[in-house]
């Protein structure tokens, strides 16, 4: 449907170069994916041999927490 205002232009004018933040970044180098997929290694490792001793001190501080009111019970109990 062409434009019935014969004042305006029926088509946008396309911009010769476009803005920076427009432009196309550049792609990822290769050893940026390889250091990536190495550090994942290295966390990996770490968190394997740290399991030895964070799982043990998490579940002690849970269980603490769960039976701490247990414990509180039996210690004063209600009166009947």
């Amino acid at each position: 449907m062409p434009n019935s205002d014969p004042s305006l232009p029926d088509t946008v004018p396309i911009m010769e170069s476009a803005p920076e933040w427009a432009k196309p970044r550049h792609s990822v180098e290769l050893n940026t994916i390889f250091l990536g997929g190495l550090l994942l290694l290295a966390m990996l490792a770490v968190f394997y041999a740290a399991a030895e001793i964070a799982l043990p001190t998490v579940l002690a501080l849970l269980l603490s927490l769960v039976f701490q009111p247990v414990l509180r019970a039996l210690e004063h109990p209600l009166p009947l």
